[in-house]
Order: C-alpha cells, then structure tokens, then sequence
C-alpha cells in the first residue's frame, strides 16, 4: 500500500529522471533509514528500478513506466542512467535538490518537463534556439530551469562537466544571449569545462546574458536571483542616453538596464525613455528593438 509520501517521491524522481537516496533524503527532509525503506518498497512494487552503474559509488533511482503511469507522468518516457551520464545525472539531480532548498517556493523543472512542456506549446520555453532543423527551429535545452512563483519569468541552467568543442559552446552561447524569453542563463561547471565556457561566453560577446560559477556554487545562483527579484531596481546607463546627440546610422543603439516586473520599474523605464525621446525629438533613435518585459535588473538589454 503506497502512501501520499510516496506517490510524491516516485512523482519527484520520475519528473527529473534520477534521483540518489541522498537526494531523496534531503528533498523530502527524511532519514537515512526512513529514505532506504521507502525506496526499497517502490522498488520491489515495480514503481522505482535501482541502477547501480559506477563500482565504490551509490546507485540512483528511476520510476518505471508503471511508476509514471501511476503518476500521470507516462508522456516523459522512462529514464535510463548509463556509466557515462551517471556523474552528470547525479550532479543535475543534487543542484535541483540545493535550488529547491534555497528557493522553495520556485519550480524547478527537469529537461524531461522542459522538452515535454515545448513539444507541448510548440515554442521555446527555457531552451535557446541554435540553428535550423528544416522548417523547425534547433533548440539547446538547459538541465535545469528555474520559474518564478508570481510571473512566471524563467532562469535556464546548465551543469558542465565535460569540455564541449569552443565551435560549438560558441552557437550554444550566442543562442542563449539571444534567448530574450528567459530572464537569465546559468551555468554551474567543473573548472575545466567553467574556463572553456567562460572564453566562449567572451567570444560571444555574450557576458550580459550568461553567468558562469563553480559547480559548488548553487547557492551564490540562488541568491543572485532571489536578491533580483527582490531588488525591483531599474540601473540606466547614462552614458548611452549622453550618446543620444550622436549620430550612429542606420540607428542610435540605447542600452538599458531594468527590471520590468515591478509597477514602480515600469514607470520610472517609461519615465527615462520619455525624456530620451523629448530629448531626441523622434522615435527613430530606438530603431526596431523593443524592451523584454523578463529582463534582469543584472542583465544588459537593448530597447
């Protein structure tokens, strides 16, 4: 007989993909003994398969296609953790865990939902577009993502720990910064990976945008975006309203910083852009850019 305790642990896992019972133990604030006892019995009722991959290291857990099934969570397929993408599957598993202690009342969606909720809704939702594939749209989609509780406003995040090829972490970079659905981008990386990223993020031009820390440092992520949202601060760069007087064809280019979730930023943007524009004397100088309503009060974009 499962009990509700369960049915949100097989939930848990089957919406990530894998889950340690170390993870488990701090998600759901349990004992080492209660934890073990609890996956034990879903394994053997056929709702949690154990896959223990790595000698010297703990197994993680998957729901079963009658664990998904149980939970409504059949359209994510089930989840199979191979030796290669165990370190990963473990380090996704233990940052979810780290976000969802730092800032409960978010949700922090897997890939599995993230790919489910696109393929749903036909359009990016945490995922940045890199190229074409025929008619559609090549997505990179994030390990994590992070969605406000009130607006619904969504920060992508990445777990590296292999080095990708400077080619290609140069069009993952250069579509992040141009994902201006998403209030910001994250990764967390290993220090070799982290060094490969942050000169492609540089390359990119791309440093507004994407923010690179160890991989131990979920909690200084978790704090940065709190302190955003909480800040309801909107910065201008002043000297790019100075440039206003300047010609600079095809159009005068102005860089804003703000945060667009609060009344108060809203009026004071407008209130900036209105005095720009009595200032200038026309429209023209914004040329065909429009603010983001989701930009970070850290983050560079363009109106």
């Amino acid at each position: 007989m499962q009990t509700d305790r369960d049915a949100e642990i097989v939930y848990w896992i089957g919406s990530l993909g894998a889950a340690g019972a170390e993870h488990v133990m701090r998600q759901f604030e349990m004992s080492r003994s209660m934890a073990y006892q609890r996956l034990n019995s879903l394994t053997r009722d056929g709702l949690l398969e154990h896959h223990a991959v790595l000698y010297g290291r703990s197994g993680m857990y998957c729901a079963t296609s009658a664990g998904l099934r149980w939970r409504n969570l059949g359209r994510l397929g089930v989840c199979r953790v191979r030796p290669g993408g165990f370190e990963h599957a473990w380090q996704v598993a233990q940052a979810a865990v780290e976000l969802q202690a730092c800032l409960p009342d978010w949700d922090v969606m897997s890939d599995r939902r993230i790919r489910w909720f696109e393929a749903e809704n036909n359009r990016p939702f945490a995922s940045a577009e890199v190229g074409r594939s025929g008619e559609r749209p090549a997505l990179h989609r994030p390990d994590l993502a992070l969605v406000s509780p009130e607006d619904g406003l969504v920060v992508s995040i990445e777990v590296e720990l292999s080095v990708k090829s400077a080619a290609r972490l140069a069009t993952i970079c250069r579509g992040w910064a141009r994902a201006r659905h998403l209030y910001g981008v994250y990764y967390l990386a290993a220090p070799e990976p982290g060094r490969a990223v942050r000169r492609a993020v540089n390359a990119a031009h791309a440093t507004d945008s994407i923010n690179v820390l160890n991989l131990d440092q979920v909690y200084v992520l978790a704090a940065e975006v709190r302190e955003s949202f909480e800040t309801g601060e909107v910065r201008i760069d002043e000297a790019a309203f100075a440039r206003l007087g300047t010609p600079s064809p095809p159009y005068r280019e102005l860089q804003i910083m703000a945060d667009m979730r609060t009344q108060e930023g809203r009026s004071r943007l407008a209130s900036a852009i209105e005095s720009a524009l009595r200032h200038e004397g026309s429209s023209e100088c914004f040329g065909d850019r429009v603010m983001q309503p989701n930009c970070s009060p850290s983050k560079s974009r363009w109106i």
